[in-house]
């Protein structure tokens, strides 16, 4: 099971009832924080996230609205008596851009390690059955941007009746049952067909792309932002931001199970947004929230 807590939907900057999009998962123990805009913590505060459990942060980009909650995050840690090591992860000079935020936040008593993307495309373990994934987006030309999966892989089902029915002793169950061939015994003929994990694909401030089109493909949950809800297409390319509609298309295309809108213009009302959502009321996959929002994923049935 995968935790996911939508804790803001607003971009550019904080509105007094509207947080900035950050997005928190965990799985097994291990908190994972996309972006943090000025207030983040308070977001997380009010949505019983713990900052304490946070054991990985990934930054999508440098502009403020996705950064400036950094030192306010990072202080709540210590304040809550974290003292494991933190990774984060971002766009190349990641460490210089969180070294200045965190002379602001003063004083953290945990390690912090830091991993710079550095391909288009780049794959992190988190746990050994739980990754991420990084890939580029199309954003505006003066910052480099991207988008992440997070995946939680599933085991093969260890088919111990047809192992027992082999007499196959005790003692290798563990390798066949992690893939290994052990003398005569293939792996495959002890396990069952591959099983569905679980995907969630997060995406804000870029244009449409082929990035994003093949990392969001099959998701079991899809966030991507909606900055303008009118079909502007002429401001949405001006600016490197992306559309309602568009969004709602991309979602279609990668057949993804469930989107969340986010990253509204502070120019959109709820009002408004209330309303795009009545219009699209008969897609059951589709949420267009005005708050944060939460959700439990489960592993399917296969």
């Amino acid at each position: 099971m995968v935790d996911v807590t939508l804790l803001g939907v607003g971009g550019t900057y904080p509105l007094p009832k509207r947080f900035l999009t950050s997005l928190y998962c965990n799985y097994n123990g291990n908190g994972v924080l996309i972006d943090a805009g000025e207030g983040t913590q308070i977001a997380m505060k009010a949505n019983d996230v713990s900052p304490t459990s946070i054991s990985t942060i990934l930054i999508t980009h440098f502009h403020g609205d996705h950064t400036l909650g950094l030192p306010g995050v990072l202080l709540s840690m210590h304040n809550g008596g974290r003292t494991k090591p933190v990774t984060i992860i971002g766009p190349k000079g990641i460490e210089d851009v969180v070294g200045g935020l965190i002379r602001a936040a003063g004083r953290i008593d945990f390690e912090i390690n830091f991993k710079e993307i550095e391909y288009d495309e780049q794959k992190f373990e988190l746990d050994k059955d739980f990754y991420v994934t990084a890939f580029k987006v199309k954003h505006s030309s003066d910052v480099e941007c991207y988008g992440f999966t997070l995946n939680v892989t599933r085991k093969r089902e260890f088919l111990v009746d047809k192992v027992k029915e082999a007499n196959i002793p005790l003692q290798y169950w563990k390798d066949i049952q992690s893939g290994k061939n052990v003398g005569d015994f293939k792996a495959n003929d002890y396990l069952g067909p591959n099983r569905s994990g679980i995907k969630v694909c997060y995406s804000t401030d870029t244009r449409p792309c082929e990035l994003l089109l093949k990392n969001a493909r099959n998701s079991n949950l899809l966030i991507l932002e909606a900055m303008y809800l009118a079909d502007n297409f002429e401001r949405a390319e001006d600016k490197a931001h992306m559309l309602a509609c568009e969004a709602i298309d991309i979602a279609k295309r990668v057949k993804a199970q469930k989107l969340w809108l986010t990253h509204y213009s502070p120019m959109v009302t709820n009002d408004e947004i209330r309303d795009f959502a009545e219009r699209f009321k008969n897609y059951e996959w589709l949420e267009v929230p005005t708050k944060a929002v939460h959700v439990k994923l489960l592993y399917k049935k296969d």
